[in-house]
């Protein structure tokens, strides 16, 4: 049995229409496809803490080997990526911000970003 592929055969597939404004959670390592059925504007983030940091790491690390960068003059970006998250010393008990940002900080509107205002 290949273990990459362990339980596959019990995958279902879900399918997900999400209205403006509303936003879907896919679990770290869910394998998922997106359709966009119009313009879309999106983003993506990835949540690190103590849960999934070594885990993280692990998979940064198998990426960034297999990038097969053969004589290249320059890291790969997963090599250049680990490489900084390997600079960083994370605190549990410190947050970059101190207080939730706003709203209107995280988010921008279509019409922004289209006409560039969001730049």
């Amino acid at each position: 049995a290949n273990p990459t592929n362990a339980g596959f055969h019990r995958a279902r597939r879900i399918d997900v229409d999400l209205e403006e404004g509303e936003v879907l959670f896919v679990p770290g390592g869910a394998p998922h496809l997106v359709v966009n059925l119009t313009d879309t504007v999106a983003f993506a983030g990835n949540f690190l803490d103590d849960s999934n940091l070594e885990a993280t790491l692990a998979d940064i690390k198998e990426m960034a080997a297999k990038e097969g960068r053969l004589e290249a003059k320059e890291p790969g970006p997963m090599e250049g990526f680990l490489s900084a998250l390997e600079e960083m010393v994370f605190d549990p008990n410190k947050a970059i911000h101190e207080e939730m940002l706003p709203g209107r900080m995280l988010a921008v509107r279509y019409a922004d970003f289209e006409g560039g205002r969001a730049a």
